[in-house]
C-alpha cells in the first residue's frame, strides 16, 4: 500500500466512524496487484483470467478483481475471454511500454564495452538474476530493488552504477519479472539468499569487495543478507526499521486518532533495526532530505541500531524524494568513497 493510498483512504475514515480500521495485508503490501498484471501483459500479451492467475501467483477471484478494476479505469479491455490493454493505457504509458517491449540484451552489451550483461534464471522454482561483469573486476554491487522493481526495464536504471572495475547485478523478486511463485516475506527471503550465494561465488565475483545495496523494500532484503552472510558493506537507502515504523511514518498526524492499524502478522517478522544490531561491515545510509515515505528520521534510527559496524555512515541527500538519492549531483563520488571505505575492512560472518 503506498502512501498515497492509506493517505485517500483516511479521508474515508475520518468522515465515517464506522471506517477506522486499516488491514495492510503481506501480499498487498509487497508487490502492486495491478503492476504485476499490467506488466505481465505487456511483456507476454492478451491473457486469460487463468493464465493470469498461473503467471502472476495469485488466486483467480483476486485476479478477476484486478482485471475488474483496471477495466473500469480504462487499463484493460476484454476481448474474446482475453484480457488486453487498452489504446487509452498503451498512450498514457507509450515510454514505459517501449522500455519493456524494447529491451534488448544484444544492445547493452555493445553499449558497454568493459562489461558483460548476463541473463540467468535458477530453476525450481524459477528466479530471473541480470548483471554487468566487469571484464577485470575488483568490486561487486548486488543490488535490491524496492516495490514493483523488475529487471525489464530497470537494469538500465542500474546502469548508473557502473563502473570500469565494478559489477552489478540484480534479480526479480518472486512473482514479479520472469521470477515465479508468490511474493510473500518468507519466500522474498528464500530468493535472495538463493540469489546472493549464487552471485557470490561466481569466479568474477569471488574475490571483489562485496557490497549489499537496499533500496526502500530492498532495504529489509539487504539488511538479512548482510547479517546471514559475510559482506564487505552494506548500503540502505531510504528505507525503515521496521513496517510499523514505516506505516505509522505514512499516517498524517491529524488523522492517527480515528485509525486503527492492523499489520499482517508476517510483516512484523522483518526487522531491520534488530538485524542490523549485529552487523560489523562499514555501513551506508542514504536518505532523501524530501522524502515524505521514508523520512531521514526512519534512516536515523537505523544509524543508532548500528552499534557493531565499524563504520556508520548517514547523508541526508539535499532536494531528493523518494528514490531519487541516484540522482543526486553526489551519489557517484558517494558510492566511490564508500567501496574505498569497504575495501580497507576485513570481510567477517559466515562463509557462503
Amino acid at each position: 500500500m503506498t502512501k498515497h493510498s492509506l493517505i485517500v483512504f483516511l479521508f474515508c475514515c475520518i468522515g465515517s466512524s464506522a471506517c477506522t480500521h486499516i488491514r495492510i495485508e503481506e501480499q498487498s503490501f509487497l508487490r502492486s496487484r495491478s503492476q504485476a498484471v499490467l506488466h505481465y501483459l505487456i511483456r507476454e500479451g492478451a491473457s486469460t483470467s487463468a493464465e493470469l492467475a498461473e503467471n502472476t501467483a495469485y488466486p483467480i477471484p483476486t485476479i478477476e478483481r484486478t482485471v475488474a478494476q483496471l477495466a473500469e479505469n480504462g487499463s484493460l479491455i476484454l476481448e474474446d475471454g482475453s484480457w488486453a490493454l487498452t489504446q487509452t493505457y498503451r498512450t498514457k504509458q507509450a515510454d514505459y511500454i517501449s522500455s519493456i517491449e524494447q529491451f534488448s540484451a544484444t544492445q547493452l552489451n555493445s553499449k558497454h564495452k568493459l562489461h558483460d550483461f548476463v541473463q540467468e534464471s535458477l530453476s525450481e522454482p524459477n528466479l530471473a538474476i541480470a548483471g554487468f561483469i566487469a571484464k577485470n573486476p575488483s568490486e561487486t554491487l548486488l543490488f535490491f530493488g524496492g516495490n514493483g522493481f523488475t529487471l525489464i526495464p530497470q537494469m538500465h536504471a542500474l546502469e548508473r552504477f557502473l563502473e570500469p572495475q565494478r559489477n552489478v547485478f540484480s534479480l526479480d523478486y518472486p512473482g514479479m519479472g520472469e521470477s515465479e511463485g508468490p511474493l510473500t516475506v518468507a519466500s522474498l527471503t528464500e530468493a535472495a539468499e538463493r540469489a546472493f550465494k549464487h552471485i557470490a561465488n561466481k569466479t568474477a565475483v569471488s574475490n571483489t569487495t562485496l557490497i549489499v545495496y537496499g533500496f526502500s523494500m530492498g532495504g529489509f532484503v539487504a539488511t538479512h543478507i548482510a547479517s546471514t552472510f559475510g559482506v564487505d558493506g552494506l548500503i540502505l537507502d531510504s528505507t525503515a526499521p521496521d513496517i510499523q515504523s514505516w506505516v505509522n511514518a505514512s499516517l498524517p498526524f491529524y488523522a492517527k486518532p480515528f485509525v486503527k492499524l492492523d499489520i499482517d502478522a508476517n510483516l512484523l517478522v522483518a526487522n531491520n533495526a534488530d538485524a542490523i544490531s549485529s552487523i560489523t561491515c562499514p555501513i551506508l545510509l542514504i536518505a532523501g532530505a524530501d522524502d515524505a515515505i521514508t523520512p531521514p528520521a526512519l534512516m536515523a534510527q537505523l544509524r543508532d541500531s548500528a552499534k557493531k559496524s565499524s563504520h556508520t555512515d548517514l547523508r541526508v541527500l539535499d532536494q531528493t524524494s523518494h528514490g531519487k538519492s541516484i540522482d543526486h549531483k553526489s551519489f557517484a563520488s558517494l558510492l566511490d568513497a564508500f567501496f574505498s571505505v569497504s575495501n580497507n575492512v576485513s570481510r567477517s560472518g559466515p562463509t557462503y
